[in-house]
């Protein structure tokens, strides 16, 4: 490391060069001045890794000397020795491009923590240099700055401040997908997006985060070019290229310097994309001050979808969603409250699914289904997620519908109507004329499940209808359903639904 030491007592500049250097032959001082403006010149010659200056000294002082070096040499450092502890120093000093600032007399100890401390932030600097060459493209040095560490984030900002032409207006566009997008759909809104910026002669730096669902689009443009017209052009193709809709806020933002801040903020208000219709491009205007209503959540409705559901009455629970998605469009309320409402429902609905067919309910992953509606941007993407819950349990238990094989066809009709019966593996092989063991691997292999399950969850569903009919005692209902023991039924129950009879009655 080299080093220039500016200094009018010549005691001190003469012991600060000889403890420099014994405290690690690494520190070469290269340089020596007496004063601000003798420094100056020593400086700009030499362009040392790091300078040492008092602040007091003739012709020019050492806070005035550092100011009038500030753009000239970017990658020197300075450590800023004072005899006065005087306030006003040590703040001038913390804004100018400082490693330290101390005190006089200066120890051995505080000298060399501070010159090791100078050491490794040059250190740092030139490694971080040497991973951004001035090759790296346009479209990969935004996402280099928003998404790198912190202590990262100061140097590719002014890496991008060094890419942005001067006299341009900087138009900031963030969206939002809820769903993952495919390789080749996501390159091409890239670039479509790129080419329409190009088309007014601007400069266009794209960022993707968390793999695909988040786009960041930062345009230099000209200062004749409209930039709610371009933003509303990017707008217009991300709706015509993208399958799934996406949530899009734009803004005309002030410069590099806060340009982290404005792409948090700008994610913090898309949010807001829950209380307009799907397709609404957000502005600032529209995610400012806003007076939203207050939402009622209709646990009346709660009720009736899970009970329906839990009930295996598909058609009642979608009838029930419809009326909740509807009354989520009817008024204009804050994010915040259509997504809990949202969640609440969601988790209502999941443990009707858990109460209707326990496996159904762990084949849906309902973990990743609750953290799906927490990140949806619309409404019509939550009522998705719910048709795909839907759809499974529309699918029916295992075996209920064509197997491709007639003789398995034959048993799953059986269970169906004879679930009430005395069957066995057995019985029915008999009935069927192949042995049990043939019977058993033909089942498996087309329904995915043993027979012994198939009938389980066949007489389970029924169970479930009676239960919440209300009419007859847990141990009619078991008979009805086939089992002799009452408190087999129970045991079977509980094990396949996670939950007894009594508390599933309780749970409607």
């Amino acid at each position: 490391m080299t080093i220039v030491i500016v200094e009018d007592e010549l005691k001190t500049l003469n012991h600060i060069c000889s403890a420099a250097e014994r405290i690690d032959p690494d520190y070469s001082v290269v340089g020596r001045a007496r004063n601000g403006r003798e420094g100056m010149a020593v400086i700009v010659t030499l362009k040392p890794d790091l300078v040492i200056t008092d602040i007091r000294m003739p012709v020019m002082d050492g806070l005035e000397m550092i100011r009038s070096l500030e753009g000239r040499l970017p990658e020197t450092r300075f450590i800023i020795l004072s005899g006065h502890a005087e306030f006003e120093y040590a703040r001038q000093a913390l804004q100018m491009r400082t490693a330290d600032y101390l005190l006089k007399p200066v120890s051995l100890e505080e000298l060399t923590a501070s010159l090791g401390r100078a050491r490794d932030s040059i250190i740092a600097e030139k490694v971080l240099k040497a991973q951004l060459p001035s090759s790296v493209p346009d479209r990969e040095i935004l996402g280099l700055f928003l998404w790198s560490p912190e202590a990262r984030r100061e140097f590719f900002r002014g890496a991008l401040r060094d890419r942005i032409p001067e006299e341009t207006r900087l138009l900031l566009m963030v969206f939002s997908h809820d769903r993952d997008m495919p390789e080749d759909e996501r390159r091409l809104f890239v670039e479509r997006s790129a080419e329409l910026v190009s088309l007014v002669r601007g400069s266009f730096y794209p960022a993707i985060q968390g793999g695909k669902q988040r786009f960041v689009f930062l345009c230099a443009l000209p200062p004749e070019t409209d930039p709610g017209i371009t933003a509303a052009r990017v707008f217009d193709l991300s709706r015509r290229k993208c399958m799934q809709p996406m949530a899009a806020y734009w803004t005309i933002i002030g410069g590099i310097d806060s340009l982290d801040r404005d792409v948090d903020e700008g994610f913090s208000r898309i949010r807001w994309s829950l209380s307009y219709p799907a397709g609404t491009f957000l502005t600032a205007e529209l995610t400012g001050e806003l007076s939203a209503e207050s939402y009622v959540y209709p646990a009346a409705l709660e009720r009736e979808a899970a009970a329906a559901l839990a009930a295996g009455n598909i058609s009642k629970t979608q009838s029930a969603l419809e009326k909740f998605a509807a009354g989520l469009r009817e008024g204009f309320f804050h994010y915040n409250d259509i997504q809990s409402a949202m969640v609440r429902m969601g988790e209502a609905l999941l443990y009707a699914v858990r109460i209707y067919n326990f496996t159904i309910y762990e084949e849906l992953k309902p973990e990743e289904i609750t953290g799906s509606i927490k990140r949806c941007s619309f409404v019509s993407t939550f009522e998705d997620l719910v048709q795909s819950i839907i759809t499974r349990l529309e699918a029916g238990a295992a075996g209920t519908g064509d197997s491709g094989n007639p003789l398995v066809n034959r048993v799953t009709a059986i269970i169906r109507n004879e679930y009430m019966e005395d069957l066995s593996l057995d019985s029915l092989a008999d009935r069927l004329k192949v042995s049990p063991e043939y019977l058993s691997s033909l089942v498996s292999k087309h329904l995915g499940t043993s027979f012994i399950s198939c009938l389980t969850q066949c007489r389970l569903e029924h169970a479930k209808a009676l239960l919440a009919s209300g009419n007859g005692r847990i141990s009619e209902i078991a008979l009805a359903c086939g089992y002799r023991d009452a408190g087999y039924f129970c045991k079977v129950f509980k094990k396949n639904l996670g939950i007894s009879p009594g508390e599933f009655i309780r749970s409607l």
